[in-house]
């Protein structure tokens, strides 16, 4: 399975919250994907996803929805929402099914984050609240 996010900044959101602080750096790479627009796309229904989807240990139940559409090959792609930001979306592509070869893979790309990124998130860990306005 293909793991990717709707846009560079989610991807790279998604990225940092698995990583220790100090493995930030000068590692990341992009690679862009091109789905085609009339490409059937499976969107996972929200309304039944359990109440603690978005826990820091998520519930088995995320990993079995993932794994039936995976094995039924339905769609190439499932858009699931992200936990970080559920406003945001992932997308799960399935480079067993049929219709992957319709997507467009392209070469990676170096980018560097802002070097003031690894002060900013070492700063989070003094406040209980961040409200940005």
């Amino acid at each position: 399975m293909i793991y990717t996010s709707a846009t560079l900044s989610l991807a790279t959101l998604e990225t940092l919250v698995s990583m220790e602080i100090e493995n930030f750096g000068n590692i990341f790479v992009s690679i862009g994907v091109k789905i085609p627009d009339n490409l059937p796309i499976k969107q996972v229904d929200e309304n039944l996803l359990p109440h603690n989807w978005r826990d820091t240990s998520p519930p088995n139940v995320l990993a079995s929805i993932g794994d039936k559409w995976l094995t039924a090959k339905t769609t190439a792609v499932l858009k699931v929402p992200s936990a970080i930001i559920p406003q945001e979306y992932n997308y799960l592509i399935n480079p067993l099914h049929p219709d992957f070869e319709r997507i467009s893979i392209y070469p990676p790309q170096s980018f560097t984050l802002d070097r003031n990124l690894k002060s900013f998130v070492k700063n989070l860990e003094k406040f209980s609240l961040l409200s940005i306005i």
